[in-house]
């Protein structure tokens, strides 16, 4: 039987991390590699002393040194719910033989609290001490390291890093009551509409018509085409973002003059200069409105970065932070709940591109089996995808038990989807007129993004099979086998994304594939369409491909001019 303490040690209490009171060394101390020391306990005892009891002298105030730790207290708050609440809520008390006045010395006084608890709601206190906080677990080392396609300092990326909360910049500090009465506001009085500039109008409507349906993909209530759009008519900081992602989207696919340059310039600087006060605020912050206006600027980043497939991973701070503060409560419908499904099919895109584990906590999300709308079947497909990213490039390499897991729940979501997932029209590719891809078409653009999401998973899981061998007899035949499959998979990827091109983001989708496995395609007619495809995404959507273009290149043994 493993022994346990009554208290958890030190170094966890220091943390304000829970302690799973593992003797000689806890949990966390030994993943961690930190001395594990056992907290003081003290107890008090109700009793009288005579009158002449001697007493030992204490020193006077100004005799010591008083030392502030708040902000080091707080910088380590986050990484999962403190143990006081598991050991003082309700139906967590352990059960032993502990006196309820024994308390480890030094910890009987709470964490400084973001804002003071007499300005918390009810359901603001709810949210904040969610237990699924501590579900959080640390970021994958690897994550950090340099991606394949190098270094970037994209156009936007210095402030939107900072916007998107890196782990560097310490939490809002405690606020009082009168500065959170005092907080930026979020919203106006009174609405913009009509707006009066004929410019804004063409964004906006731009925006509304184009650009929001590359985010609502897999949601029925469509929030960033419809309710976004509503609100920013009173939140002066999402319709900055609107304007600047529009302007910005247009001029980077030769539809507008060079006016759209300054007016993306001027917007994007206008924004920031609303968002940065309301980021160090804990009442804006935790606002769902804010929230999609940084998925809006996020946006913004990535069809910026033009000259890279790389991606900073700082902004998936922002999204956690989001997370932490709202608890599982944010998968409970609403503009919440679809901003998290942006975030995260944003952050795959960065993962699968720059072959990395995703950074987002997906530990609260569904997998069951259950029956299911189209869009919940979809989103399925996302957060297997994240899985299985997860699994092959984790820190600790593929495990094999893991792999299996994943492999049964896509065979099970392929199986068991919904006959609406089937598309409604199938032709092959005719080679005697130079095609590739084969014409797949699809009903709505959820089915268009389950579809390829499952089968970037299969392409995954195929290449690292670790039951495939890698020695003797059957190697070259199980090779082929993995690459005639991966092959067919990318192709009918490729097929979706260029037959539904009124569904953008399946041309995105299909440029993750390319960058996964574009290199194991060996003929030229293959080569050029897979090319071909990328500058058509690049030029029509200002989606970064150029460095997969220049990747496929290399590996292709093409020169820059695109002759061997």
């Amino acid at each position: 039987m493993v022994a346990r303490n009554r208290s958890g040690c030190q170094e966890c209490r220091d943390k304000h991390v829970k302690c799973d009171k593992v003797e000689p060394v806890c949990g966390r101390c030994e993943s961690t590699g930190r001395r594990c020391t056992r907290g003081l306990v003290f107890r008090s005892h109700n009793k009288k002393y005579s009158n002449d009891h001697e007493w030992v002298a204490l020193r006077t105030a100004e005799e010591y040194q008083w030392i502030d730790e708040t902000n080091n207290r707080m910088d380590n708050s986050g990484d999962s719910a403190s143990e006081d609440e598991d050991e003082n809520g309700s139906g967590a008390r352990d059960h032993d033989n502990s006196s309820p006045n024994d308390t480890p010395m030094g910890n009987n006084v709470p964490l400084p609290s973001p804002i003071s608890s007499s300005v918390i709601s009810p359901h603001q206190r709810e949210l904040t001490h969610s237990p699924w906080q501590a579900n959080f677990s640390g970021t994958p080392e690897a994550a950090f390291n340099t991606p394949p396609y190098g270094p970037v300092e994209p156009y936007v990326s210095h402030t939107i890093h900072h916007v998107f909360l890196p782990a560097d910049i310490p939490p809002p500090r405690e606020l009082s009551r009168s500065e959170t009465n005092q907080a930026p506001s979020l919203r106006t009085d009174d609405s913009v509409w009509p707006l009066k500039d004929a410019t804004e109008a063409r964004l906006f409507r731009h925006y509304v018509l184009d650009l929001a349906k590359w985010l609502d993909l897999c949601d029925p209530n469509q929030h960033f085409q419809v309710e976004v759009p509503k609100r920013a008519a009173k939140c002066p900081v999402l319709l900055k973002a609107i304007f600047a992602l529009s302007a910005r989207q247009l001029l980077l696919t030769n539809r507008a003059n060079e006016s759209n340059e300054f007016a993306a310039r001027k917007y994007y600087d206008e924004c920031i200069k609303l968002l940065i006060p309301m980021l160090d605020n804990v009442v804006t912050r935790a606002d769902e409105t804010l929230f999609a206006a940084l998925i809006i600027l996020r946006v913004l980043e990535e069809i910026d970065l033009l000259e890279t497939g790389s991606q900073d991973t700082k902004h998936i701070h922002g999204i956690q932070s989001f997370v932490r503060e709202h608890g599982a409560n944010v998968m409970q419908g609403g503009l919440s709940e679809a901003a998290f499904w942006v975030g995260l099919r944003q952050e795959i895109y960065v993962a699968t591109v720059t072959h990395r584990a995703v950074l987002i906590e997906i530990g609260h999300i569904d997998r069951t089996n259950d029956p299911i709308t189209d869009f919940g079947w979809a989103n399925r497909a996302v957060v297997h995808l994240a899985d299985v990213l997860n699994c092959c490039f984790g820190v600790r390499g593929v495990d094999p038990v893991h792999w299996s897991k994943l492999q049964v729940e896509s065979d099970h979501w392929q199986n068991y989807k919904p006959d609406s997932f089937t598309p409604y029209y199938h032709r092959a590719a005719d080679r005697s007129r130079r095609e590739v891809f084969p014409e797949i078409l699809h009903i709505h653009p959820c089915h268009i993004i389950g579809i390829q999401h499952h089968k970037l998973a299969q392409i995954l899981l195929s290449i690292y099979n670790p039951k495939r061998p890698r020695i003797g007899k059957d190697r070259q035949e199980a090779e082929e086998a993995m690459v005639t499959g991966i092959q067919n998979n990318l192709r009918e990827l490729c097929g979706i994304g260029l037959y539904n091109r009124s569904t953008p983001p399946g041309m995105f989708t299909a440029c993750m594939g390319i960058a996964l496995c574009g290199d194991r395609f060996k003929e030229r007619l293959e080569q050029e369409a897979l090319l071909q495809l990328l500058i058509e995404t690049q030029r029509d959507h200002a989606r970064p491909t150029a460095a997969i273009q220049s990747q496929m290149k290399a590996n292709w043994g093409w020169s820059m001019d695109g002759v061997t």
